[in-house]
């Protein structure tokens, strides 16, 4: 579907064959990336015993923004005091 999509982006700098190459792997990588959030997610939800104390807003308001990039940060410090083997097992 992309590539019929977007094939009207399609310069000709390279082989037509590349250029679909491309947007399969850039799909993959896209799919995998998103499986990956979606676990670090379970896994941070996973932390709390009372599933009321972390919610997760429906918006994108400002102030939930800065609240979320906060509580990541807090989280990330913690993980970099892991040891590595453990740290890899989270990724």
């Amino acid at each position: 579907m992309e590539v019929y999509n977007s094939i009207n982006n399609f310069r000709k700098d390279s082989s037509l064959r590349t250029w679909v190459h491309r947007i399969a792997l850039n799909k993959s990588l896209e799919h995998i990336r998103k499986g990956n959030r979606n676990k670090r997610l379970a896994f941070v939800i996973s932390l709390f015993d009372d599933k009321d104390e972390l919610q997760i807003p429906d918006f994108k308001h400002p102030g939930v923004k800065l609240e979320s990039k906060e509580l990541a940060s807090i989280l990330f410090k913690a993980l970099v005091k892991l040891p590595e083997k453990q740290r890899t097992a989270l990724r």
